[in-house]
């Protein structure tokens, strides 16, 4: 089978044309590097500041940097995945261009060197698609944080966009001036004074999404927590309860209860829930057991009840090898739990407890939390207590 892929994934690399329509990322105009990646940013911003200087600079610049966070194995954050139809015409991506920019371009390949590298494509290509229904490792990434500046915009207030540095990036044929990676800290400090400059509300969400990409509880929480007591827009709000997810940390817990008990909005404390499934800390579990169990709003105990339903399928999915059924057997399985969700509580409680704690598929059983997830009974819920805590 892995050999019939892998022949599938060359064949399609050699002679599919890419997408009628699809435009290429341009690469951009020239690459300066900043001669001191060590630097304070706010120093490196300045150096960068002074080389966008006309006329090479005059239709717009990007300013770019990196931080590094964990990220599924798989995932991504950016929209081009460096596939342009051809195993061996891949768009470059945007380490590969610093690297050249760095280093000068790499020694020319030969056919054979070419060939060889098409193949090893492939066979990781095919590796990922046989391991897609693996769970996931989680590892570091480099992610970049690209600025653009244009002679439209205020100087101090450019566009911010994010892209996975192992991924392709569309610079429009502009420079880009790279200043390295950088601290944390000192990419929340930038960041944190452009999305307070910024006069544009979808300006203000962009750096904000931006600042929540950075996994550093210590400053990201009580920023957070900043924007949630004050007077904001309700996307700002709700974006922020999204980035507390993201920290996946106690304190961040502390503040989504806070939001769940005392605000108002019923809005932001479903986006509180939404957070809490996202999240993979104890106090971040036991924060959902307690809502799913306690809470008198009925539509909130619903969607806590639902997250209980997501983490307990997740974790069948981890804990279980898949089995190997015939693709149309088990659909028939799943419809049948579909079934028996839309009875009553009392008649599909039994069945479908019975098939989330024993059926030998994890696909299935997967299905049945789900289903027990949309039961409005306080049953279901200790039902999926006990699946997450076996």
């Amino acid at each position: 089978m892995r050999g019939r892929n892998v022949f599938i994934l060359l064949l399609l690399g050699l002679c599919l044309q890419p997408l009628a329509g699809w435009k290429k990322p341009a690469p951009p105009g020239r690459i300066l590097i900043a001669p001191d990646p060590a630097a304070r940013l706010a120093d490196r911003f300045a150096w960068a500041a002074r080389q966008a200087t006309p006329p090479a600079f005059a239709k717009g610049y990007w300013v770019g940097y990196s931080i590094q966070r964990l990220m599924g194995e798989r995932s991504f954050i950016g929209s081009w995945h460096g596939w342009s139809g051809r195993l061996d015409d891949a768009e470059p991506t945007i380490e590969s261009l610093i690297a050249v920019a760095k280093n000068g371009p790499p020694p020319k390949r030969s056919d054979d060197e070419i060939l060889r590298e098409a193949a090893r494509k492939a066979l990781e290509a095919a590796d990922r698609a046989n391991k897609s229904e693996e769970p996931e490792r989680r590892i570091k990434k480099d992610v970049g944080l690209f600025f653009k500046f244009t002679p439209g915009s205020k100087r101090g207030s450019p566009s911010v966009e994010l892209s996975n540095l192992d991924l392709s990036f569309d610079f429009e044929g502009l420079p880009l001036l790279w200043l390295g990676a950088a601290p944390n800290a000192e990419s929340f400090s930038h960041l944190e004074a452009l999305f307070r400059a910024a006069s544009e509300p979808v300006r203000k969400e962009d750096f904000l999404s931006a600042i929540t990409t950075h996994q550093e509880p210590r400053i990201i929480v009580p920023f957070l927590d900043g924007l949630l007591k004050s007077n904001r827009p309700p996307a700002i709000k709700e974006r922020a309860i999204d980035g507390l997810g993201d920290q996946d940390d106690a304190a961040a817990v502390t503040v989504l209860r806070r939001i769940l008990r005392s605000d108002p909005s019923s809005s932001l404390r479903e986006s509180a829930v939404s957070a809490l499934t996202d999240m993979s800390c104890p106090e971040a579990l036991d924060l959902l057991i307690e809502t799913a169990r306690q809470t008198a709003d009925g539509e909130l105990r619903k969607e806590a009840a639902r997250g209980l339903a997501e983490q307990a399928a997740e974790r069948i999915e981890r804990s279980a090898a898949r089995a190997v059924f015939d693709a149309k057997e088990t659909e028939v399985q799943r419809l049948a739990v579909e079934s028996l969700a839309e009875l009553p509580s009392v008649e599909a409680l039994p069945a479908l407890a019975r098939i989330a704690e024993t059926h030998a598929n994890p696909d299935v059983r997967r299905a049945a939390a789900e289903a027990l997830g949309e039961l409005d009974d306080r049953a279901a819920v200790a039902i999926l207590i006990r699946l997450i805590k076996k």
